[in-house]
């Protein structure tokens, strides 16, 4: 008897396990906001991370959407992109500070809840299988971060 109480009362642990389940880490800076919702293109739900890592140039492309809040309108929005290594923890900067207006979202940007789409391409010889971190910083009209993470996932094919 007891032992199907705890096959029942296992059950809903392993439900609730698959539903929180995905292939790739996250990692929130430091004093700064997490988004409210990520997800990699290339790492569907319930399944491994595939087409990052491209052989003839070892190089890994991933396409990282944020959802976030904002309490105020904004007309421009500065975001930035690096990464590193977890071999090395060198960070390299990808994308320099450019304004995601017309480029990856459309603005003015009301107050509210909105998601943006990022391609980021790390051209820096990656090894098929390497563990690697990819960070998205959006920034406010100032030198202040909004939202800032990092993505972290195996290079595979």
């Amino acid at each position: 008897m007891i032992r199907y109480l705890f096959l029942i009362a296992l059950i809903p642990a392993t439900v609730f396990a698959t539903l929180w389940y995905r292939p790739f880490w996250v990692v929130n800076c430091k004093g700064v906001n997490g988004p409210l919702d990520i997800s990699v293109d290339e790492c569907p739900p319930y399944n491994i991370c595939y087409r990052i890592w491209k052989s003839d140039t070892k190089s890994a492309r991933v396409h990282v959407n944020f959802k976030f809040s904002l309490d105020r309108e904004y007309t421009k929005l500065p975001i930035s992109t690096d990464y590193y290594r977890y071999s090395d923890g060198k960070v390299i900067q990808l994308l320099p500070e450019t304004d995601a207006c017309g480029t990856f979202i459309k603005c003015p940007l009301k107050p509210g809840t909105h998601t943006i789409k990022v391609p980021v391409t790390i051209r820096d010889k990656v090894e098929w299988g390497e563990f690697v971190y990819v960070g998205l910083h959006i920034n406010g009209t100032s030198n202040d971060r909004l939202v800032c993470a990092y993505v972290g996932f195996y290079a595979n094919r």
